[in-house]
């Protein structure tokens, strides 16, 4: 009777660590659902990287250093995440039945595929041609073992009924609305701004980033920018827009001032720039910060494709 009891308890603990073990090496960070769809309808999700990513690959904790992500390796897939396999298939009440998610580009072949890393991505209902932008360039984000980290997991939700996405920031099923199209996965933790300190030394200079949508005919860019690593010494990010026909930037002094942000923005959406018609010319954007009214430093440039008829 004794070993029979024995071998029921190896059996429990067998499968358990099975259990556990396939979580572990399957496991989604980012969960995509659906609520007020059509029943049993089959929606595709494509995720987009709209700039440069970093990650940390290892497991040095709490020591990790972060790199970007082409040289996490090749399990990584250089965190530009991509198109789901099999979709997000709706159940019979018009709720997400399955779906396959995204894993977290730290973790290697153990998370869900396609990864992404810190970095700017928009997430494309291509069903129903409607995204929302996603910045996760938080270094706290996935680092709950520091004291000012917080957990991986979190849940961007299509609604079909307002034809709009929401997002559970904790994953604990509480949802909110996304204002402006855009998530930012800090404030969703109790923070006003990102932390970027742990970032390589050239982030700033490498975060300008944007979505064309040409596929969705966008109208407006949305132009994101990061924090300064050294932000007490930044007061004011500054938004510079020039034109030319071609996707080499113009020269800095073609760049006129479009906008003024203070520190705790990071995004902007350049309503005065419009898409119709068949001639098309090419917006550049790049952002500086100062301090006091002085030079810092500069972001990359980045271009969108707009009509030439407008601001000429």
């Amino acid at each position: 009777m004794r070993l029979f009891r024995k071998l029921i308890i190896m059996l429990i603990l067998i499968t358990g660590f099975s259990f556990s073990q396939n979580n572990i090496l399957y496991a989604p960070e980012m969960y995509v659902e659906l609520i007020n769809v059509e029943p049993n309808s089959l929606h595709e999700f494509n995720l987009i990287n709209l700039g440069i990513s970093n990650c940390y690959y290892g497991y040095d904790f709490p020591n990790e250093v972060i790199v970007l992500c082409d040289n996490c390796g090749s399990e990584c897939n250089d965190c530009k995440g991509g198109f789901q396999f099999d979709g997000v298939i709706a159940d019979n009440s018009g709720e997400a039945l399955d779906q396959d998610d995204y894993g977290f580009c730290s973790m290697g072949s153990r998370t869900a595929t396609p990864h992404y890393g810190y970095g700017i991505y928009v997430l494309l209902n291509t069903t129903k041609h409607k995204f929302v932008y996603i910045d996760l360039r938080d270094d706290r984000y996935y680092r709950n073992w520091i004291d000012i980290g917080y957990h991986v997991d979190f849940g961007v939700r299509y609604n079909g009924l307002s034809n709009s996405f929401e997002v559970d920031p904790k994953r604990d099923y509480v949802y909110y609305d996304v204002q402006n199209d855009v998530i930012q996965i800090w404030q969703g933790n109790g923070y006003s701004i990102p932390r970027t300190e742990d970032f390589p030394n050239s982030y700033f200079e490498n975060s300008l980033a944007l979505y064309n949508g040409i596929e969705q005919n966008l109208q407006y860019p949305t132009i994101f920018w990061g924090k300064e690593k050294e932000a007490e010494n930044v007061d004011e990010y500054r938004l510079y827009r020039a034109f030319n026909e071609s996707e080499t930037p113009p020269d800095d002094n073609d760049f006129y001032l479009i906008n003024s942000a203070k520190t705790n923005k990071f995004y902007f959406k350049d309503i005065a720039l419009t898409r119709p018609g068949e001639q098309l010319a090419i917006t550049h954007y790049k952002v500086k910060s100062f301090f006091n009214g002085n030079y810092v430093d500069e972001t990359n440039s980045m271009f969108f494709f707009r009509c030439r008829n407008r601001l000429d």
